[in-house]
């Protein structure tokens, strides 16, 4: 068995982070990454085709993504930051594309706008919140839809203070953007670090003790020793990866709900597709919840989206007739095309006292770090803070 200091179950935003805050850390400590897919980046994957790229997942950092930032740049990427253009904010609805803001009540907003200045989101769902200060008829039929885009699901029974927080911002960053060549410019960036091992195509099946070490075995029978696990995966694998050595944590993790995300992305010629620019279209009551363009990086010659369906209901036939549908093309159009999927958790009111059950339990396992879009948030920077954190505690 071959032997290394950390071995990390996932190689997402969460994972990758602290990969580099312990490489950055723990100078000369050995690092494993195993993933199961057939590629390093999790929820992150980029599409390439000669220069232009599309992103399925992960599209947008923000400049309130303070810890996230800070990482990038000790990574010496600053340089690829690429600010991102403005495009509209669409919806698809009978079939059609139309401007977002056709489904918003301007009179409902303005009698209830004025209520967010005096009510808390702590304590209130996505749903009761927002159909206070929005007006429940703007909430059901315009933002509703927005946050489902956003997360993927339906986010109505979420607490409201877990999503769209205020931080603060980096004005030294562009307000929001993305990077040269993709978001898998992280991903390639920490896999390029010292003492770091990416193996993908390689999931992790158990994990046991042995002579003080954990031994984590692959699918394929192979097994990995280390003084330190931290896993970076969905709650519900990495609940099962723990029954043996952490049952307590085990069940706390599988107990975390979470919805399955197919995405399909594709390259086309510009001339190929009738639709305008856009930034995102928000599906509603649709199989897809979201697409995603990268109009707001111009290109010359390609455009490129990333269309977010729901689990299990879509066959990649069908996938590719609604994907025509909404942009008005053909499929013989397309010059490249990708798949991904992962599982964004669905967080009920109930999910702080969970998670403080969860950190309670880990103080009993001073070599086990679990993170992840499932403790202080879902966004990239939650992900960035939780992963900066339990470095910080090895």
């Amino acid at each position: 068995m071959t032997n290394f200091d950390y071995i990390i179950v996932g190689s997402g935003i969460s994972g990758m982070s602290f990969a580099h805050h312990i490489a950055k850390a723990k100078t000369g400590k050995s690092i494993l990454i195993l993933d199961k897919k057939d590629y390093a980046g999790g929820c992150v994957k980029t599409l390439r085709h000669e220069d232009f790229w599309v992103e399925l997942g992960g599209h947008t950092i923000y400049n309130s993504y303070k810890t996230f930032i800070t990482t990038l740049r000790e990574l010496g990427i600053e340089d690829k930051f690429l600010p991102r253009e403005k495009a509209a904010f669409k919806m698809y609805k009978d079939n059609s594309v139309v401007p977002l803001m056709s489904s918003l009540s301007k009179i409902e907003a303005a009698f209830n706008v004025p209520k967010m200045f005096f009510k808390k989101k702590p304590g209130h769902t996505v749903r009761e919140y927002y159909s206070s200060v929005l007006g429940k008829n703007n909430y059901e039929n315009m933002f509703s839809p927005m946050l489902q885009a956003v997360i993927s699901q339906d986010a109505s029974d979420f607490p409201a203070d877990m999503l769209l927080k205020k931080r603060e911002r980096d004005d030294t960053a562009p307000r929001n953007f993305t990077l040269t060549g993709g978001m898998s410019s992280f991903i390639e960036a920490v896999s390029a670090l010292d003492n770091v091992t990416v193996y993908s195509s390689t999931e992790a099946v158990d994990i046991t003790t042995e002579d003080g070490k954990y031994v984590v075995e692959t699918h394929c029978g192979k097994k990995y020793t280390a003084d330190n696990i931290t896993l970076a995966c969905p709650p519900i694998f990495a609940g099962k990866l723990l029954a043996n050595i952490a049952p307590d944590l085990s069940e706390l993790l599988k107990q975390i709900p979470a919805a399955k995300v197919e995405t399909l992305g594709i390259i086309v010629d510009k001339s190929d597709v009738t639709v305008d620019n856009f930034s995102f279209v928000i599906a509603k009551d649709d199989d897809f919840t979201s697409a995603v363009s990268r109009d707001i990086i111009a290109h010359d010659k390609y455009r490129g989206f990333a269309f977010h369906f729901r689990g299990d209901k879509l066959d990649k036939e069908a996938k590719l007739t609604k994907i025509e549908d909404v942009l008005g093309m053909d499929r013989g159009a397309i010059v490249a095309s990708a798949e991904t999927i992962h599982y964004s958790p669905t967080l009920g009111m109930d999910h702080k006292g969970r998670v403080a059950k969860i950190d309670k339990a880990l103080e009993n396992y001073k070599s086990i770090k679990i993170v992840g879009n499932y403790f202080g948030g879902i966004a990239i920077e939650d992900c960035a803070l939780r992963a900066f954190s339990n470095a910080g505690l090895v």
